[in-house]
């Protein structure tokens, strides 16, 4: 069915599989005890009530968990600089980020290749590579999980790769990058890689086919109806530490709480719970909103996705592609929800 009503209070409907999970913020109890968030049920979801952080703590907006800033470790997050924890946002702010404007300047997106996806005849995806000259180039993209929608004409894409190393976006400023990201996610140190690229000979990436510019922790903006095509690092021996995007449904920066991420559910039963083989998945996001996706293997590595209404673009003359930075998120309007359920000031109480 397209339309249907839970019956426990506080759950939504999932269109695409057909499940009843609890609304963010909420949470379910069986006989056994606290379900999963992702549980299909119908008893009433609860209130999640969050425990009041004391002074000088600070509220993680991934977990919504009280610690305190000066024993949060950050260094994972922002390696090799190292950072701290932010109390406004709730995440580590980094010493340093990688911007945009260091891989692909201006004069650089203007020349940039644009990349679409479509459907094939034979329902296979297609990804078409127009070049700044005008000629379009075509190839199959194999081994892809998803859209689980088929889609009429190009939809434009975004590539992101789930690794050892973390979630990173990709600036892709030459036809020849595409190369080892197609072949499969590269095993060199990602942060050590900050190429300028500018149209100026002087200031030229190197031609090594290994070598992309990557913005760790990125910010992707993206229109309705974009493809964010995922690179994936499944370990065949080891699948549940494998590499790829889990939707973060409690994550205070996620401002959709209805939105319907059954497809990346059914990814994650696939990687967890089969041996099916495959190295890519892509989405198409249709419903507008800030969604927050961390890495199953390394859980604080993360990305931000924003999808913007029809007629209200990402600015255009700047790369959809951008670091997490608090002037980033705020740039881009990304907030911090508040809490609606906190426990009890014991400090005043008492």
């Amino acid at each position: 069915a397209s339309n249907c009503t839970c019956r426990g209070l506080n759950r939504v409907f999932q269109k695409s599989d057909g499940s009843c999970i609890c609304q963010a913020g909420h949470e379910s109890y069986s006989r056994i005890g606290l379900e999963s968030e992702e549980s299909n049920g119908d008893e009433d979801c609860q209130p999640q009530v969050v425990e009041r952080c004391w002074a000088g703590e600070v509220c993680l907006a991934a977990t919504r968990k009280c610690v305190t800033p000066q024993l949060h470790d950050c260094s994972s997050f922002c390696h090799p600089v190292g950072g701290e924890l932010s109390a406004e946002l709730g995440i580590c702010q980094c010493q340093e980020y990688v911007s945009a404007e260091e891989l692909c300047d201006a004069q650089c997106l203007a020349r940039a290749p644009q990349l679409a996806l479509a459907w094939g005849s034979s329902r296979q995806l297609i990804l078409s590579v127009k070049s700044e000259t005008g000629d379009s180039d075509q190839s199959e993209i194999v081994s892809t999980l998803g859209p689980d929608q088929f889609f009429q004409g190009n939809a434009r894409v975004h590539l992101t790769q789930c690794g050892p190393h973390g979630i990173f976006g990709f600036v892709i400023s030459r036809v020849d990058m595409l190369g080892s990201f197609l072949l499969g996610p590269p095993v060199s140190q990602p942060w050590l890689q900050r190429h300028h690229r500018t149209t100026g000979l002087e200031h030229s990436v190197p031609h090594d086919p290994h070598i992309h510019p990557h913005i760790p922790n990125p910010v992707v903006c993206l229109a309705e109806g974009d493809v964010i095509l995922f690179q994936l690092h499944i370990l065949p021996h080891n699948r549940s530490a494998s590499h790829y995007p889990v939707y973060q449904v409690q994550h205070l920066f996620n401002s959709n709480p209805h939105w319907d991420f059954g497809a990346f559910r059914r990814l994650r039963h696939l990687v967890q719970e089969t041996h099916l083989n495959f190295s890519r998945f892509a989405h198409q996001f249709l419903d507008p909103g800030t969604y927050v996706f961390r890495d199953n293997g390394l859980p604080e590595s993360f990305m931000v996705v924003l999808v913007k209404k029809k007629g209200v673009a990402c600015s255009p003359s700047l790369s959809p592609v951008q670091p997490s930075s608090p002037y980033q998120l705020t740039r881009h309007g990304v907030l911090r929800q508040r809490l609606p359920n906190l426990g009890p000031d014991w400090a005043v109480i008492t």
